[in-house]
Formats: C-alpha cells, sequence, structure tokens
C-alpha cells in the first residue's frame, strides 16, 4: 500500500508539472482536469516560468495563459499563508485584464475575485468582501455572460447573503438572495439551481428567526414547487431541508397535526437516502415527530420515534447530528419517568 501511495504521488507531481510546462493544454482542460498536488514552493516558480515565457508573447491567447499562472499562484501563495502576495497576485489579475473583453479572460478575472473576496472574508474584512462580490455581480451582464461566468456571478451574490447574515443585516441578506432568485432563477445549469434552492432555504431561515412565518413558509414552498421533482443528490439536500422548513413553521404556528403530517412525509419522501445534508434533515425530522407526537398526549408513539432516532444516527459522527440524538436521548428518559413535555 505504501508503494501504490508513493507512485500515485509520483503520477500527481508529473501531472502537475506537465500541465505547468504545456500550459495551453492546462488552461483548455481546466474545466474538465482537477490541477494535482505538487509542493506550493514547486508549484509558484514553474507558474512564474508560465508568466515570464508568455508576459510578452504575440500568441492570441497568450494573455489568458499568463491570467491563469497568476490565479494558481496566488492560490498557492494562500496556502502557504502568504496572504497579503496571494492578494497582490490576484489583484494584478483584475488590474490587468479586468477590462477585457473575452470571456475567458473574464472568467479568470472573476475567479480572482472571488478567491480574493473569499481570503478578506477568512482575514475578518468582511465588509471589503461584500464590496468585491457587488463588483463581481455588476460586471457580469446575464446576456452575454457565459454559462461559467454566469455561475461565478450568482455565486458572488449567493455570498454576499451570507456574509451580510454574519454582519447580522438579514435583511440585505434577504434581499440580496431574493435579488439571485429573479436574476438566475431561469436558468438550467445545475450548479446554479443548486444556488437559487439555497438561497430561497436561507431566506426561509432567515424570515423564520424573525419571527415571520408567513413570509418563511412562502420561500420553503418555493424550493418544493421549483425543485420537488429532483433527481440530484445536492438538489435533494435543498429540498429536503425545505419540505422540514415547511414543518417547522407549522410547529411555530402550533398547528398541531398539520406539522405532525409534514414531517411523516419528509420522512417518507427522503427516508432511503443517504446523502449527508438529508441525513442530518431526517434526524431533526424524527426529533421533531417525537415532539410534535408529545404535544398531541401520545407519549408512547413519541418514546418510539426517540428510540428510532436513537438507533438510526448514534453512530454518525455529524455534530448537529450528534446534537438532535442528545435530546431526543433526554425527551425518551423524561418521558419514561412521568415527566410532562416542555411546551
Amino acid at each position: 500500500m505504501k508503494r501504490l501511495a508513493y507512485d500515485l504521488s509520483r503520477v500527481r507531481r508529473r501531472a502537475l508539472v506537465f500541465m505547468l510546462r504545456h500550459p495551453v493544454l492546462a488552461v483548455r482542460l481546466h474545466r474538465w482536469v482537477r490541477m494535482p498536488r505538487l509542493e506550493p514552493q514547486e508549484a509558484i516558480s514553474l507558474l512564474e516560468d508560465v508568466e515570464l515565457r508568455f508576459d510578452r508573447s504575440r500568441q492570441r491567447a497568450a494573455p489568458m495563459y499568463v491570467a491563469w499562472a497568476l490565479h494558481y499562484r496566488g492560490s498557492y501563495l494562500a496556502e502557504l499563508r502568504r496572504t497579503d502576495e496571494a492578494m497582490e497576485v490576484w489583484d494584478e489579475v483584475i488590474r490587468r485584464f479586468g477590462d477585457a473583453d473575452g470571456p475567458a479572460l473574464n472568467w479568470w478575472v472573476a475567479r480572482s475575485m472571488i478567491r480574493r473576496a473569499l481570503t478578506l472574508h477568512a482575514t475578518g474584512r468582511i465588509e471589503d468582501a461584500i464590496a468585491g462580490l457587488q463588483e463581481i455581480e455588476r460586471r457580469v451582464v446575464d446576456e452575454t455572460a457565459t454559462a461559467a461566468l454566469r455561475e461565478l456571478a450568482a455565486s458572488a451574490v449567493r455570498g454576499q447573503g451570507y456574509f451580510l447574515d454574519e454582519l447580522q443585516r438579514s435583511d440585505e441578506a434577504i434581499a440580496a438572495d431574493e435579488r439571485l432568485v429573479r436574476r438566475f432563477a431561469d436558468y438550467g445549469e445545475h450548479a446554479i439551481r443548486d444556488l437559487v434552492a439555497d438561497a430561497l432555504n436561507h431566506i426561509g431561515f432567515m424570515h423564520m428567526r424573525a419571527e415571520r412565518l408567513d413570509e418563511a413558509m412562502i420561500a420553503y414552498k418555493e424550493v418544493v414547487r421549483r425543485f420537488g421533482a429532483t433527481n440530484r443528490p445536492a438538489l435533494r439536500e435543498e429540498v429536503a431541508n425545505a419540505a422540514l422548513g415547511e414543518g417547522l413553521v407549522l410547529w411555530r404556528l402550533g398547528r398541531r397535526g398539520e406539522d405532525l403530517a409534514v414531517f411523516d412525509d419528509v420522512l417518507r419522501r427522503f427516508g432511503r437516502f443517504n446523502e449527508p445534508g438529508v441525513r442530518s434533515t431526517l434526524s431533526s425530522a424524527l426529533l421533531y415527530k417525537g415532539l410534535a407526537l408529545e404535544r398531541l398526549d401520545r407519549p408512547d408513539e413519541a418514546v418510539a420515534v426517540y428510540e428510532e432516532l436513537e438507533r438510526r444516527f448514534a453512530e454518525d459522527r455529524d455534530e448537529f447530528i450528534q446534537g438532535n440524538v442528545g435530546e431526543a436521548r433526554e425527551r425518551r428518559e423524561e418521558l419514561m419517568q412521568g415527566r410532562t413535555p416542555p411546551f
């Protein structure tokens, strides 16, 4: 096994060296071939060679090769925690190629802007990160953008929603998510559909947190309406989460029996799937099914549900799921001791 791992490591290294020494192929294949791993400092040196080789070249595609090399050099510098140098490199991509007309160069500029914004966020400069994402959104015009560039623009809008929520600016976060839905919901690319569903779920979550339960229900129902028939695992996780959200809204509204029916439906529709996001939703559906049964004064059935939750998920390593397991265990023990529900 050690020998096999060593051989695979050599293959990966040779593949990356080949890509860095043949940037024409690397740039053309970057959408389909993941960059192999290499020691960062060696990769940086090879990327600098690419930059020097094509920086003054008269080849028509030379600027794209330079942008490609600069972008990845910034990524490797960030991996080495040389954050300021990485930011300078991404800034150079934006400065040199930000006014380019070609879609390929525009894509590398947008990717560098995304990495720059994520790095700003990671270093605590969240306002600057949001400004960078807003600039990507402004630059990309849907009518002329490629599908790949449109996906980056949608990601930039989605990132604004996350970061604004992190700053407790919920109304602005909701506005960003709603802008994403209005602008991108009619596109059919898988990645964009995932982002639209995620944005709608985030809208529902923020409305529910603010006790705007009717608005939350609208957002959750929209996810199910648009994407309920999907067979794609990533999108199925979003649909399952939205279906659970509908039940939670009914729970918060005190609509006993209706909430139980929704939790049962979630378990019926998604119980055979095993994606991580679906598993966490199923654990929550079981927990709230038990609580709903308690509110209907059906403690024996609630105990059986809590036991099922423990049985199915006790060995799961996910921290959120383990929180649900722990709460189910506590409720079961209290019911077994004859205590009344805490609601």
